[in-house]
């Protein structure tokens, strides 16, 4: 997904009786940012409960968000974060300002 001077935002659909496992995040700002918000990216649980929160850096680059690995547990694999089933997971990177475009690159799985 990409946006430039926007708010990029990602939606995975709700699906009943089905959670989302964000596993993998990473961001990429083409230049300079002067971020609109902080936190400037935020997963949540549906539309509005946010499960992780954290900022970038205003340097140009790719950043890869350290989501929770997999703790090696029995029956909790796959690390990232873990919607509640029947709610959609919401990725948002506010806007860098201008007309800095952003990348946002996500793997999600059924959890």
């Amino acid at each position: 997904q990409a946006a430039s001077g926007a708010t990029n935002t990602i939606t995975i659909a709700a699906q009943a009786n089905r959670a989302w496992r964000l596993r993998t995040l990473s961001i990429t700002v083409q230049s300079t940012a002067t971020w609109a918000s902080s936190p400037n990216v935020t997963i949540s649980d549906g539309a509005s409960s946010v499960i992780w929160a954290g900022d970038l850096p205003t340097t140009a680059g790719i950043t890869t968000i350290p989501l929770p690995s997999d703790p090696g547990d029995p029956g909790i694999v796959g690390g990232g974060v873990v919607t509640t089933p029947g709610n959609s997971l919401v990725i948002t990177v506010a806007s860098a300002g201008g007309s800095v475009k952003v990348n946002a690159n996500a793997e999600v799985r059924a959890a």
